[in-house]
Order: C-alpha cells, then structure tokens, then sequence
C-alpha cells in the first residue's frame, strides 16, 4: 500500500511538473509573440521623422507587427525592387484590412545628406503607398550612423561610382512586442511575407 501511495504521489508529482513546464513554455511564447518564427533579438529603438516632418518612434509602434527596410532614392536596382514588393505587401493587407490597424511598413533611409524629405515623398509616391501605414523615415545625417550599427546594416561608398551607395539588402519581420522574428534578402516574396505576418498575428499554433 505504501509503495502504491508512494509511485502516486511521484506521478503526481512529475505531472504536476510537466504541467508547469507546459504553463512556463506557453507564457514564453506568447510573451516573444505567440508564434512558430523564432526570436533572433530585439529590434532597436529609435526616432526619426516622417515625409510630413512629424517624429516617429519605433518603440511607439508596438503592438503592431513591423517590416522594417532600408533604402536610398537614388539606389538603381535593390531599393525600388523591395520597394514594389512591398507595393505588394500592402495591397494583400489591405485587401484582409489589416494594413495600418494590425501591420506597418518602415521604410528606413540610409543617405539623408542628398535624400531630404521632399525627395523622398516624391520617390515613395511612385509604390503608391498609404502613408498612415507605409512609414518612410528620415534621421539626420548625424543621427543616422548610429541607427545603422544598432541595426547592423553596412553603408559605403560604391568603387565604381561614387553617385552609388553599397548597403545591406535585407529587411526585418518585427512582432507586435519588438522581436526580430525574421529577417528576409534582397528579393523578397511577398506572398511569403503576408504568410509570415498572418502567423505572428495569429500567434502561430497557439492561435488556432
């Protein structure tokens, strides 16, 4: 009897266990998200301004998922290419009526010296975006620097001509709490890209 009581007491003891485990790994998940993307850090934070000239911080658009990209308008290839794919973006997600209220863009410019803000109101207004969810941001050359390390995205100058920039071509999958949840190469597939924003917000199996 005793040796009964004694491998009842270990089952309930394991289960209760493995219950706290389950309890412990859910609050893990949905506090990076609630989602199958893994975490690959924080995104830092950081403020710059609008094509209107209004201050945007980053921090303060949490609780909306985020594709982060980097762009200059006088880049010939990479810049404009993402840019229509996130033409692309935008449009699914206006058409399921997320874009704005559950989803933003940031687009995040690397060349403020030449790209002022009316040149790059101008530039953006050729992907046709909806700027209430299409942010096209601008620091100051001074400030800029410094966003760039935080983000770990390299500028230089081009060997083969000096008008040209060479940068890193990606861009950034951000959760509603700050995660980078994925980041994405030079040509992206915006068909992929919704399908990853639907799991963050659906908060991957543990939303089903």
């Amino acid at each position: 009897m005793k040796g009964k009581v004694g491998r009842n007491a270990l089952f309930f003891g394991a289960t209760s266990v493995l219950s706290l485990g389950v309890v412990a790994g859910l609050w893990y998940m949905i506090a990076k998200g609630g989602s199958a993307l893994p975490t690959l850090g924080q995104a830092p934070n950081f403020t710059a301004v609008n094509v209107n000239g209004q201050p945007v911080s980053f921090q303060n658009l949490n609780g909306k998922v985020r594709v982060v990209t980097w762009f200059y308008t006088h880049c010939p290839d990479v810049c404009p290419m993402t840019a229509v794919q996130l033409s692309e973006v935008q449009q699914q997600l206006e058409q399921k009526g997320q874009f704005g209220k559950d989803v933003v863009i940031v687009s995040i410019n690397i060349d403020p010296t030449r790209d002022t803000l009316p040149v790059i109101k101008q530039w953006s207004s050729l992907f046709h975006p909806d700027y209430n969810g299409w942010y096209f941001l601008r620091a100051t050359p001074a400030q800029t620097p410094a966003i760039l390390k935080a983000w770990g995205i390299y500028v230089g100058k081009s060997s083969d001509n000096p008008e040209l920039l060479t940068h890193t071509a990606q861009t950034e999958l951000i959760d509603q709490n700050g995660n980078i949840r994925k980041i994405y190469g030079n040509n992206l597939d915006p068909n992929q890209v919704v399908s990853d924003i639907e799991n963050l917000l659906q908060g991957g199996p543990f939303g089903l």
